[in-house]
């Protein structure tokens, strides 16, 4: 079954070998969960997720403490169907949430997803690159879709937070199956005397590219 979303969602209709949907996803939550083959509901605060085994997994917002939360049904993506929640608030970046319809296992991507075209890959890039407060560690990922969980297959992440150092990577965007334009942010001091005793960064920004082949991903020289 393929599930078409509406106006502002995505959807990538699955080949004729496939014979489950592929991408179904929407960034309102009411549409995406039409994706779900009414496996997924909302009841005020909570979200449920049906498994295959017909239990019910929840998760709940918390909108009473000091730093409220909570989770947004995003929709299904990849052979598998896996569900795609999104988690936000609580003083933290949003991460993605990809969870298996059969044995409710998951994992967690550290931004929203950008599907390959072919929808076998999506990559995650968070656009504060050097936010490392609220960012476990800001990177570029490249996740494999399988049969079961998301496969992390590269992760490039040349910023340190230790020290302050390096390039950020971010605005990730598909040219084919393997081959990924993405931004360097590079952070400088203004050379004024007056900015630069002041801290004030400044960004310098460049296109690259990275490239898949048989031993597998690798920056490559500007487009």
């Amino acid at each position: 079954m393929v599930c078409c979303c509406e106006a502002g969602g995505t959807r990538s209709p699955a080949s004729k070998s496939e014979t489950s949907l592929d991408v179904c996803m929407d960034s309102v939550e009411m549409r995406a969960l039409a994706c779900s083959a009414q496996s997924a509901r909302r009841n005020g605060d909570t979200l449920f997720l049906r498994l295959a085994s017909g239990r019910d997994t929840t998760f709940v917002d918390d909108q009473t403490s000091e730093a409220p939360g909570g989770y947004r049904y995003a929709g299904r993506i990849g052979r598998a169907g896996l569900h795609a929640i999104e988690q936000y608030g609580h003083e933290t970046a949003p991460v993605w949430i990809f969870i298996n319809v059969r044995t409710g296992r998951h994992v967690v991507a550290a931004d929203k997803p950008i599907l390959s075209p072919d929808t076998s890959r999506f990559a995650t890039a968070s656009e504060s690159w050097n936010n490392c407060t609220e960012l476990d560690h800001p990177r570029l990922d490249i996740w494999r879709l399988t049969d079961s969980l998301p496969a992390l297959e590269w992760r490039l992440d040349p910023w340190s937070c230790t020290t302050g150092s390096g390039w950020g990577p971010t605005d990730p965007t598909w040219l084919s199956r393997d081959t990924l334009r993405f931004t360097r942010n590079d952070m400088e001091f203004s050379k004024s005397e007056a900015a630069h005793s002041a801290g004030q960064p400044v960004y310098r920004k460049r296109t690259m590219l990275a490239a898949r082949d048989r031993r597998g991903w690798r920056i490559t020289s500007q487009p």
